[in-house]
């Protein structure tokens, strides 16, 4: 089964991403939007959810201070979109895996085809995020189904940081 753990961002983050995402609907490409706001700590093509809970349920840490803070894209020519965060979940996300390519992040939207990367860049770079500090204090295991080019996530279980 697909999977993954997340931290799950309050909805005054939720609102300035969807705010964010309005701006970026004329920008010149076709794209799928999401409004599933999570920062991805540990990702798995093919989990067995009972180890994954008992991995979630083993997660000892304290509440994690954030902030969204920009906006940036991965790939050439970009493929997603997403607001850059800050924080203390580097040790975290590794605790679920071992991995140095963690940049944490959310994910805004996902390019299917990019008309004109020149203009693209140009309106990503004019777009102004606000700078919002908040505190993440849920993590969750989530199943991951494609469907029809977009993913489903069904929350499976859940934790409080305290």
């Amino acid at each position: 089964m697909r999977a993954f753990i997340a931290l799950e961002v309050p909805v005054e983050v939720k609102e300035e991403l969807l705010r964010v995402q309005e701006s970026l609907r004329t920008i010149p490409a076709r794209c799928n939007f999401t409004n599933d706001f999570h920062i991805t700590i540990g990702f798995w093509i093919n989990g067995n959810v009972e180890i994954l809970k008992k991995k979630l349920e083993r997660i000892k840490h304290k509440k994690i201070s954030a902030q969204i803070n920009n906006i940036g894209t991965f790939g050439k020519p970009s493929k997603v979109v997403w607001a850059g965060i800050t924080g203390e979940f580097h040790d975290l996300a590794m605790s679920m895996q071992k991995s140095e390519h963690f940049h944490p992040h959310i994910t805004l939207l996902r390019v299917k085809k990019l008309f004109d990367e020149e203009k693209f860049s140009e309106m990503l770079k004019k777009i102004v995020m606000k700078k919002i500090s908040f505190e993440i204090d849920t993590v969750s295991l989530f199943k991951s189904t494609p469907n029809n080019g977009f993913h489903t996530h069904e929350r499976i279980a859940s934790i409080t940081l305290a």
